[in-house]
């Protein structure tokens, strides 16, 4: 909290800053004969009224907080509110005087009512009103208005000491939080929503000329909207392990553009919508004897495409950290997934070693992994490598947070039909990739700020059908923590 003059007295959370010491060891003096007073022994005399300043009865009230008397800090708040009733000062008192008394409940709604009247004041004592109003959620056991409190202190921490301190504790709280919600959004403007061929001709091993392709085997523009949410409870959590159950959604909508509709009159956008929903468990832990942490989890769901009915899949995941030290990480994760496709099946294996490093004055991380997908009908064996390499800064370059980064994939199909006839060397793609993102963190609001990606990806085949390249400009909005 700070007084009328923006000098700090108050800070939430029971802190107490150096400021607030110095100005209540001057008014230590006052407060004492205003309680002599307040109890009617000054002196054996009968207690007479004081009258103060504003100014002094904010300090007499604070004081009376830090010397472990909420009672007659709510009763000198009470008075000034009776001259203003949306002092937003008087109000914060009442919120710590009603939090140390047991009535969290009250301390949130005097702290909401501060919120309120400190409208346009200086952001020092909104953060504290923020801070404030977080505190008395979390004694009263509400999980999210703490969270939503935090992310509200976010946006008027007045300091980069201040901004850091309440990223750390909304972290530490998160992960004391039994029920947790996840959400990201994104629209994305696309020149090839359906990873359709660059060219017209349907040509193999760049020689065998068979044909011409149809409007919808070609890249086709538009606009993809991504939407996904989850939630998770812990049920379970010991000295070591920590075991979630949780539920996830997701939702792809395209919509062509009028060009793309003028060339391929026989797909709608609906052809091309996905959606996905899942159920999973999952436990976090530490290795016997290495105290590293590791992971296993468990899902299930189904998975739409287009106007095809939801297949179900089940799918098993396991990683764990290798090696950590302050400038380096490396860790392993593996998974298995079964799709259920109609009547035929389709099992995929992964392996990936994942790492970053400390370079210059960002973090430069490395992925690599290799898949394996066997399958009942034509088509669907397939191998896969994949490489990426991101760098992104540790400091905000003025106000964007910048990443960026490059990857390159081959995928094999061992044996390939084109209808009845079978491709003489199967079909191989060649992927390379190119990533910007930046992330607008002085726009943010609440810790969620906006983002911006700009990517190219190009992919040769030696079936032209599948010869194609994206480029595409994302935009979302990214939790900044």
């Amino acid at each position: 909290m700070r007084n009328g003059r923006g000098s700090t007295t108050l800070q939430s959370w029971g802190s107490v800053t150096g400021n607030m010491r110095r100005l209540a060891y001057k008014a230590s003096g006052l407060f004492s004969v205003l309680l002599c007073i307040w109890m009617g022994t000054y002196g054996g005399a009968r207690a007479e009224p004081v009258s103060l300043t504003r100014e002094q009865s904010l300090v007499v009230a604070r004081q009376a907080l830090f010397s472990g008397n909420p009672v007659l800090a709510r009763a000198i708040a009470s008075a000034l509110l009776q001259g203003n009733n949306a002092d937003p000062y008087a109000l914060l008192i009442i919120s710590v005087a009603e939090t140390q008394l047991g009535n969290p409940g009250g301390g949130h709604v005097a702290g909401r009512a501060a919120w309120r009247s400190a409208r346009g004041m200086q952001d020092g004592l909104r953060y504290d009103i923020a801070r404030q109003t977080a505190v008395a959620a979390m004694r009263g056991g509400r999980v999210f208005p703490m969270q939503f409190w935090l992310r509200r202190a976010l946006d008027v921490a007045p300091t980069p000491e201040t901004r850091a301190q309440t990223i750390a504790d909304y972290r530490a709280v998160r992960e004391r939080t039994k029920l947790k919600l996840s959400f990201s959004m994104s629209v994305t403007p696309s020149d090839n929503l359906n990873s359709g061929a660059s060219g017209n001709l349907l040509i193999i091993d760049d020689r065998f000329l068979l044909g011409r392709l149809t409007g919808s085997a070609q890249a086709l523009s538009g606009v993809r909207t991504e939407v996904e949410g989850g939630l998770t409870y812990r049920i379970l959590t010991t000295a070591k392990t920590a075991t979630d159950i949780g539920l996830r959604l997701s939702f792809a909508d395209y919509r062509l553009s009028t060009e793309a509709r003028l060339q391929a009159p026989d797909i709608t956008s609906s052809n091309l919508d996905t959606a996905r929903a899942e159920a999973n468990i999952s436990s976090k832990f530490l290795w016997p004897g290495l105290n590293r942490p590791g992971r296993v989890g468990l899902a299930a769901g189904y998975i739409k495409e287009g106007r095809a009915d939801p297949a179900p899949f089940l799918r098993l995941e396991a990683s764990g950290q290798l090696v950590s030290n302050e400038r380096w990480m490396l860790s392993v994760k593996a998974a298995g997934q079964r799709n259920w496709l109609n009547s035929d099946a389709v099992t995929a294996m992964t392996l990936g070693v994942e790492g970053s490093v400390l370079v210059g004055q960002g973090v430069l991380g490395l992925g690599l992994s290799v898949s394996d997908a066997r399958g009942d009908a034509a088509n669907q064996d397939r191998r896969r490598t994949s490489l990426q390499i991101a760098y992104s800064h540790t400091r905000p370059l003025g106000p964007v947070s910048l990443s960026t980064g490059v990857m390159a994939a081959v995928t094999d199909y061992p044996t390939y039909l084109l209808g009845p006839v079978a491709v003489t060397k199967g079909r191989e793609d060649r992927q390379q990739g190119i990533f910007v993102n930046m992330v607008f963190q002085d726009l943010g609001v609440m810790g969620y700020a906006p983002s911006l990606t700009l990517s190219n990806t190009r992919t040769s085949s030696n079936i032209s059908r599948f010869s194609g390249s994206e480029t595409s400009v994302s935009i979302g909005i990214k939790s900044q923590f």
